[in-house]
């Protein structure tokens, strides 16, 4: 099991190689993949994001499995920003994948990697 960060979604839908690649070797082996929904509230605020982008990420949504922010998940997010000092939306990503036992995909190692416990994929 996958949880994805933000970051690899956005590199996905820009079309970049080594996200595209990993992404494709997923479908291909059915890998379970979540999408917490504070990534699809990032995705859908990003800046950049074009009509295209959004019909995209709509397409794949179906690909996925999305986890809602319940209490314990936004308590155990809320722990690990006091202890990690990190955003609230990688609070909620790294609780997300903690509680689902998945591996996180995500470019944010930086952030990410002082997290006991969290194991990352690097895209």
């Amino acid at each position: 099991m996958y949880t994805l960060d933000t970051n690899a979604l956005i590199y996905y839908i820009a079309g970049d190689p080594s996200a595209k690649s990993l992404f494709f070797r997923l479908f291909g082996n059915n890998s379970g993949i979540i999408v917490p929904t504070i990534v699809v509230v990032e995705f859908f605020s990003f800046p950049r994001l074009t009509k295209q982008d959004d019909d995209l990420f709509s397409d794949l949504l179906p690909n996925f499995e999305l986890f809602p922010l319940d209490f314990t998940t936004a308590k155990h997010a809320a722990r690990l920003r006091k202890q990690y000092r990190i955003s609230l939306a990688d609070g909620v990503v790294a609780a997300t994948a903690l509680a689902t036992n998945s591996q996180l995909i995500t470019r944010n190692l930086r952030d990410f990697k002082k997290v006991e416990g969290l194991r990352v994929v690097n895209i």
